[in-house]
């Protein structure tokens, strides 16, 4: 469990790669649903999502949320070096984008399963719930609205990455 946290904060979130795409193509605009190579967390996959559509009901909702996802993981990496590291907003921020990667992990393994249908249909409802809560913090942060966390708990450790561990990790990296 730590271990993919660990990947994600080394490869993506201490700075070492720079901010970039998750999906390189949306399946919504274009016939594939392609996911690229996240070194040290997954292998990238590319799917025919027209044809993948036909055989697994929840692939529709989920290319749309990933889609929303990967863009507010770019806004938030290209937001991060614009705020102090004393600023409790980069802590939220770092966690999001912590969650989004991890999301992009448990998606990949979902669609290289042998039944992805149900794995979609989970991931669905809580990706949706990451997606919204993301949304929510990231377009309210110049109005100064407190953020609850209280029903992220379960959406993290979904995700394999325990919201606990995860604030530990970032408040660490920003030595609070």
């Amino acid at each position: 469990m730590l271990g993919l946290l660990h990947a994600i904060v080394q490869n993506w979130v201490s700075g070492s790669l720079q901010c970039r795409n998750i999906v390189s193509s949306d399946g919504i605009t274009t016939r594939n649903f392609t996911i690229n190579r996240l070194p040290g967390i997954c292998v990238g996959t590319s799917i025919d999502a027209e044809l993948s559509r036909r055989n697994i009901n929840s692939l529709g909702n989920a290319l749309g949320i990933a889609k929303n996802l990967d863009e507010y993981q770019l806004k938030i990496c290209l937001k991060i070096p614009c705020l102090p590291d004393s600023d409790p907003t980069k802590i939220h921020l770092q966690k999001f984008r912590i969650g989004i990667i991890a999301s992009f992990a448990i998606l990949v393994a979902t669609l290289h399963s042998e039944e992805p249908e149900n794995g979609l249909a989970r991931w669905n409802i809580f990706a949706a719930k990451l997606l919204r809560k993301t949304s929510e913090f990231f377009n309210s942060l110049r109005m100064d609205i407190k953020l609850d966390d209280s029903d992220l708990e379960e959406t993290f450790k979904f995700f394999q990455v325990p919201i606990a561990d995860v604030y530990a990790v970032v408040k660490e990296l920003y030595s609070y």
